[in-house]
C-alpha cells in the first residue's frame, strides 16, 4: 500500500506549529522525533482526528514520513520541503 504524500500547505502548517511551540527540527540525527500535540496542530488529513502525538522519521520535515499516533495514519513528507 502506498503512503499518501502531504501537501506543501500541510507541511507548512505543521512547521508553523513547531516554530510557535519552540520545537526545532533544522538538523536531523536520523533518530525519529515524537512531537506531543495540543490544539492548533493540523488534524490527520485522512480521518480528521487530532492525534495525541506525531512521529517524524527521520526527525525532520525534509523528506521522510510522519505518523499520526492514535489513528496510525502514515504520510510521506515531500523531500522538497525545507525546515
Amino acid at each position: 500500500m502506498t503512503q499518501p504524500t502531504l501537501t506543501e500547505g500541510q507541511v507548512s502548517a505543521i512547521r508553523q506549529f513547531c516554530v510557535q511551540g519552540g520545537i526545532h527540527l533544522e538538523v536531523s540525527s536520523g533518530v525519529p522525533v515524537v512531537i506531543p500535540v495540543r490544539s492548533g496542530f493540523p488534524t490527520c488529513p485522512e480521518c480528521g482526528r487530532l492525534p495525541s502525538s506525531v512521529m517524524l522519521e527521520p526527525g525532520t520535515l525534509t523528506g521522510g514520513r510522519i505518523t499520526y499516533e492514535g489513528c496510525g495514519h502514515v504520510f510521506k513528507i515531500p523531500r522538497g520541503e525545507q525546515t
